[in-house]
């Protein structure tokens, strides 16, 4: 282990965490489309872009409405979050067993290990859960890292929507990708 990845921890979000989450989620987006590489579908200069982090669906429980459960990875002196994975509930009921990833992290956190031991630790969360039996995400196509590591970790690609999203003149293609958590699930 490098001496930096000791002064890092990846927990459960804590509620005075909120507006530190924020400021990580901020100096995230803003680094989509930095050297012509998006992650993110949306420009982070667009009033529409998402504002904000709602600690309250963090006390719903897992099956009983819009939950989410957001895990960082958190620098120990500091405070700092540096990256993140939550996950959400999908909006209707007969999509209850089912639950939608999403991770990001800061340029300086990225090629350390955090990612996949965020994505462990969401997944070790998930397959505890009695009522959950499949973990989603959705990745742009040509963010090739990102894949390789979900293809690593037992994710398969379910799907491709082609041209799904424009930023400026660049066309993008959204990757679905899924997670089995249990055994003898559909295929």
């Amino acid at each position: 282990m490098k001496p930096a990845e000791q002064n890092i921890a990846i927990i459960a979000l804590q509620d005075d965490a909120q507006d530190e989450l924020i400021a990580h989620l901020q100096r995230h987006f803003a680094e989509s489309g930095e050297h012509g590489f998006h992650f993110i579908p949306f420009d982070p200069k667009d009033d529409a872009s998402p504002a904000g982090v709602s600690m309250e669906h963090t006390r719903i429980a897992v099956g009983e409405g819009p939950w989410q459960r957001w895990f960082v990875a958190q620098e120990t002196a500091t405070g700092a979050i540096i990256g993140h994975v939550n996950l959400k509930a999908y909006a209707l009921k007969t999509s209850a067993h089912r639950c939608l990833l999403g991770i990001g992290l800061e340029r300086n956190a990225r090629a350390r290990g955090l990612g996949r031991k965020l994505m462990q630790t969401a997944i070790a969360f998930a397959q505890a859960q009695d009522g959950l039996s499949w973990l989603d995400l959705m990745v742009f196509g040509h963010n090739t890292p990102a894949r390789t590591l979900y293809e690593s970790l037992g994710f398969v690609q379910t799907g491709i929507k082609t041209d799904c999203f424009r930023i400026g003149d660049t066309s993008i293609d959204d990757v679905y990708m899924s997670l089995p958590l249990r055994s003898g699930l559909p295929s």
